[in-house]
């Protein structure tokens, strides 16, 4: 009865069926860290497209911010022109136009 070669060789047999598993799961995990990173990449820029892409809303706010600084600067040269003006009818028809338009 010589179990020593038979031990042996299960031995090798085994070690060289756990490196290779061992090889193909570094492999396999080294494949998917691989593929995650491209997909995370793909969606980083995809986000970042989509932050460069104004929606509806905030274009319409943008254009609502616009229009409330341009009429806030109108109607502070209006109450310059008419603290400084010394003829009633400029003032009245800067009233009048601050009104109307």
């Amino acid at each position: 009865m010589n179990l020593a070669p038979r031990s042996l060789m299960a031995r090798r047999f085994f070690s060289a069926i756990a490196g290779c598993l061992f090889a193909l799961s570094t492999l396999s995990l080294t494949t998917s860290l691989q593929a995650t990173q491209r997909e995370s990449k793909t969606l980083s820029a995809e986000a970042a497209a989509d932050e460069d892409r104004l929606s509806p809303g905030r274009f319409q706010l943008l254009v609502m911010d616009f229009a409330d600084e341009y009429m806030a600067s109108v109607n502070d040269a209006l109450d310059q022109y008419v603290a400084t003006e010394t003829d009633p009818a400029k003032r009245v028809a800067a009233q009048y136009w601050r009104v109307h338009y």
